[in-house]
Order: structure tokens, then sequence, then C-alpha cells
């Protein structure tokens, strides 16, 4: 019998401040196959992006997944979702870099395995 396992949704970002350029905490990814990140926003005319970054192993630097549009952040709310159909890395994160407003920001990240 095939066994899937799934990791529960919880936030990357929680209510991270839009007026200031973080980084969230890193997630392992290590044994898992896909992923979604969904990203909401509210605020006073928040301008900025978010970008993917990914490592493989504690002995790799970070560096950007590319997509093919940056994510930006704009408009007083919105969202945006991130689909990863392969995760062929070991570590994750989000990076909000702020250029105008501010507001908050929440990134709620689920995975799993796709199983035998």
């Amino acid at each position: 019998m095939g066994r899937k396992s799934v990791v529960k949704s919880y936030n990357l970002i929680d209510s991270g401040d839009l007026s200031t350029t973080f980084t969230s905490n890193v997630t392992n990814t290590l044994n898992l196959d896909k992923a979604s990140i969904h990203i909401s926003w509210t605020g006073t005319s928040p301008v900025g992006v978010i970008t993917v970054e990914v490592r493989n192993g504690e002995n790799d630097s970070y560096y950007e997944l590319q997509f093919a549009t940056t994510i930006d952040i704009t408009g007083d709310s919105g969202e945006h979702q991130i689909i990863l159909n392969e995760m062929p890395f070991t570590d994750l994160r989000l990076q909000y870099v702020a250029t105008s407003g501010t507001g908050t920001i929440d990134a709620v990240y689920t995975a799993k395995t796709q199983g035998a």
C-alpha cells in the first residue's frame, strides 16, 4: 500500500511588516516532492518584491529561484500563489524587499511527498 506524507500548513511569514525588508525562517524540504505557498497582504500602498531562496545543504549558500516574472507586492491588498512541482533542494525561505508603503503580509506553506 502506498503512503503519502503531508506537511501540515503553517505560516512561513506571520504578519510580516511590509515597511521593512526581512527574511522568513528556514523550512527544510528534504524528502518532499511538491509544495504550495499562499501569500496574502493588506496595507496602504505597499510596494516590494518577494523572492524564494533555496540552498542545497547547510554548506551551500542561498540562491534565488527564478520564475517567469517577479513576485511583486503592490496595491492595498492582494494575494499570490507559488506552486513548486519539484523541490530538488534541502532548504527554502522567503525574502521580502520593501520599496515603499506599509502593511502586513502572510505566507502559508504546505507540502507533501508523492508516495509510491
